[in-house]
């Protein structure tokens, strides 16, 4: 596993060198929102962050308390920000969700809630939707091979920064689930990241224990609550940041399932 996620790093390179750069001049990075990324994504802004900064500044943006963002409520600022000039300290190894971030071709996906720059920087256009679509594929499908995203009953094909700190560093979310622990172990094995005690930044655990009652709840028939507690993981849970429409249709098959096994 090691070995394909190394694959996967050469992989992603070379789908954010398709990924056409914008001019963002007179904006101070008021977008730099904590990006939502896959594991793979995570584990390539890991290994760019310990490169291109020095030891103990890479270590102080990792240690940085998590703040709210001006601009849009409910976010995170992302924590690689210099808060000075507004800069990315960690500009090789951002996500794609900052990458793509003022392409026009977001806009054809229609994504509810979503924020779309109005700066004006995309006039041509130059990324088109069908060529953001196979960039989509081609990161799952690099995640896909990395890592087993879903793993009945937890999913998590992709977090925000914050949940992935949390996920790596607050070890007891993955000791108490032996689903989630060779997840961890893959992190652990392909990122050397400072020993720190951090205090969670997310309600990553929250929501896994929501689901575990979910699961519960499966087994004991109780649709109501299966009901109750489904809806809350989509809605109670914003600091986590992981995609919630692709998640609940990985949730509501188990439902189905489930379901369907009680009834025969």
């Amino acid at each position: 596993m090691v070995q394909a996620l190394q694959n996967a790093m050469s992989s992603l390179t070379d789908i954010y060198s398709n990924i056409p750069g914008l001019k963002c001049d007179g904006c101070w990075g008021e977008c730099c929102v904590s990006p939502t990324l896959t594991l793979a994504e995570f584990v390539y802004m890991m290994n760019h962050g310990q490169q291109d900064l020095k030891p103990e500044e890479f270590k102080k943006f990792l240690s940085l308390p998590l703040q709210e963002h001006l601009f849009y409520t409910g976010n995170a600022h992302c924590r690689f920000q210099d808060k000075k000039n507004g800069r990315c300290q960690n500009y090789n190894g951002r996500a794609a969700s900052c990458r793509i971030h003022g392409h026009n071709a977001m806009k054809h996906f229609k994504v509810a809630n979503m924020e779309y720059c109005d700066k004006g920087q995309d006039p041509s256009g130059e990324l088109k939707p069908q060529g953001l679509q196979v960039i989509f594929d081609e990161i799952a499908k690099i995640n896909h091979a990395s890592v087993e995203s879903y793993i009945e009953p937890y999913y998590l094909m992709s977090l925000n920064l914050e949940g992935w700190i949390d996920f790596y560093y607050q070890t007891e979310i993955s000791t108490n689930r032996p689903q989630l622990l060779e997840i961890h172990n893959i992190l652990v094995e392909n990122l050397n990241l400072p020993k720190l005690k951090l205090s969670p930044h997310t309600t990553l655990a929250g929501k896994l224990n929501t689901i575990d009652n979910m699961y519960e709840a499966f087994a004991n028939g109780d649709a109501l609550l299966v009901q109750e507690l489904l809806q809350s993981t989509k809605v109670n849970f914003p600091s986590v940041g992981s995609y919630f429409q692709e998640e609940a249709s990985y949730l509501l098959d188990m439902v189905e399932n489930k379901i369907n096994e009680l009834n025969r």
